[in-house]
């Protein structure tokens, strides 16, 4: 039976959910929560804390793709090498090459890697919407314009074309939801299990075939999703339009099948905005014609200059809260759409108040120090001891050498071009400062350092690639490149650069 719950934001649709899920664990059936992959982990924790360890057995959290792949665990299907996005783009140059000269509108783009580049962004979005080559070449034989027939007639042998040899050589993971559908069909994995599924804006084509499995499979379905009904508006062009949309197509898809569909559930009540004002705000937004009377008090329009202007302001007010209205850092959060505008202008201006700073932004994990000290490492090794390579080990700070040291270096390697492990390995013997310069007392003393800087440098590199060729396991891998850390002092080192 397919029970939708159905609810504006905030009116408390996902706890309804929950503690579904938590009585149907605590009668001892089995559930299946299935939320987007980011809520996974915060879902299973809130099952874990309300169930306990014994009865949370009964409670199982799974994405789409977490359950495709727990599907495959079970019935198999994982058989064959993964491919990832470099794999992908060499399969479609190879395939675009291959059927280059049965093209007819973009033949001329075939020998361009930004051609492959977009039919890999393409092949991608067709398989997140269901769309197969087939399907293209359909539509295209039906098409009145002869440009938009030979684009989809292309578009459809690349398709194809790419998918016999990805089939015969790879497991991509842009079909595992269509694979999932093909094992649903002759397993029965959601036998004698209830589904509450959560937090999906919408589902796509593949996604749906997997829902339809479960709606045959399953003894009850929950869905829940953010739309204030299912009764279609007259010009079907309400903000809850495609949400609405979604829940009809649900209806239909379970009639279809034969399953019961019970009336939704429809929570009205709002329980997330401690403000009328926020909860008037949500509610009217997008309606134009709606004219608020009550005085607002909680909400506050400022136009500022530009982003600078805007960042003080904001640090003033967080000061203001903090100082005057007993508020917590804690609990004051900076929202914006481009947080890549604000770089380098908020976070000084906050520390210039004395507000800690908290960016939620994403970072390169290369462009870390101790990341980039440890892969600069390995490519120290494997590279031969290129002196760039080198340099750039040397220059994260924590090869616990000083910028001037490192300076020194830079400058004897550029001079005398030194290349390899070979030129590590001997003892440097040339003039620092160049071809035809005499030697002096004071030339020998900098020799002798830059020598000792040699040691420091070449030992630990020495040391990490003799533990990794006589290594004998990962696991013994994993510890040399441990104890190379150790060696050098990593944790200490990133300490002083925090301080």
């Amino acid at each position: 039976m397919l029970r939708l719950i159905l609810g504006r934001a905030g009116s408390g649709k996902t706890h309804l959910a929950l503690d579904t899920a938590i009585k149907i664990a605590s009668s001892g059936k089995d559930v299946v929560f299935v939320v987007p992959e980011q809520f996974t982990f915060e879902t299973e924790r809130t099952l874990l804390e309300s169930l306990g360890p014994s009865m949370c057995l009964h409670a199982e959290v799974l994405s789409f793709s977490r359950m495709a792949t727990r599907v495959f665990e079970l019935y198999g299907g994982r058989s064959g090498r993964a491919i990832d996005d470099c794999g992908r783009l060499l399969l479609m140059n190879r395939a675009v090459k291959q059927v280059r000269d049965m093209l007819k509108v973009y033949r001329s783009q075939a020998e361009s890697i930004a051609f492959s580049k977009k039919m890999v962004d393409t092949l991608s979005e067709f398989k997140y919407r269901g769309i197969s080559a087939a399907d293209l070449l359909d539509v295209g034989r039906r098409a009145k314009d002869e440009a938009l027939n030979f684009k989809l007639m292309d578009l459809s042998l690349l398709l194809q074309t790419y998918d016999a040899m990805s089939s015969t050589l790879f497991m991509d993971s842009l079909d595992d939801l269509t694979r999932l559908s093909e094992k649903l069909e002759k397993h029965l994995f959601f036998q004698n299990k209830i589904v509450i599924i959560d937090a999906f804006k919408g589902f796509t084509s593949p996604q749906k075939e997997v829902i339809a499995h479960i709606l045959q499979q399953s003894q009850d379905v929950y869905i829940a999703l953010c739309v204030d009904g299912v009764r279609q508006n007259a010009d079907e062009m309400g903000l809850f339009s495609p949400v609405r949309k979604t829940a009809r197509e649900l209806i239909q898809m379970a009639n279809h099948l034969g399953q019961q569909v019970a009336s939704p559930i429809l929570l009205k009540e709002q329980y997330r905005f401690s403000s009328s004002d926020l909860a008037a705000l949500e509610k009217n937004i997008f309606r134009v014609k709606h004219v608020c009377t009550e005085e607002i008090k909680n909400i506050h329009l400022i136009s500022a200059e530009n982003v600078y202007e805007e960042s003080q302001f904001v640090a003033q007010e967080i000061s203001r809260l903090v100082q005057k209205e007993n508020a917590r850092y804690k609990d004051i959060v900076v929202i914006s759409r481009g947080l890549s505008l604000y770089n380098g202008i908020l976070d000084p201006i906050c520390k210039k108040y004395g507000i800690p700073l908290f960016l939620d932004a994403q970072r390169d994990l290369t462009s870390h120090p101790l990341m980039a000290f440890f892969l600069d490492a390995l490519d120290a090794i494997t590279t031969d001891f290129r002196q760039e390579v080198v340099l750039r080990m040397l220059k994260t700070g924590l090869a616990g050498i000083t910028s001037v040291e490192i300076a020194e270096l830079e400058n004897y390697l550029y001079t005398w071009n030194y290349q390899g492990i070979e030129a590590w390995n001997n003892e440097w013997t040339e003039h620092p400062d160049g071809i035809g310069k005499e030697k002096s007392e004071r030339s020998q003393r900098h020799l002798k350092g830059l020598n000792r800087l040699r040691e420091r440098v070449l030992m630990p590199l020495k040391q990490l690639s003799c533990a990794l060729e006589t290594a004998e396991s990962g696991s013994q891998k994993v510890l040399a490149l441990y104890n190379f850390l150790l060696s050098m002092r990593a944790e200490e080192q990133m300490t002083q650069m925090c301080t």
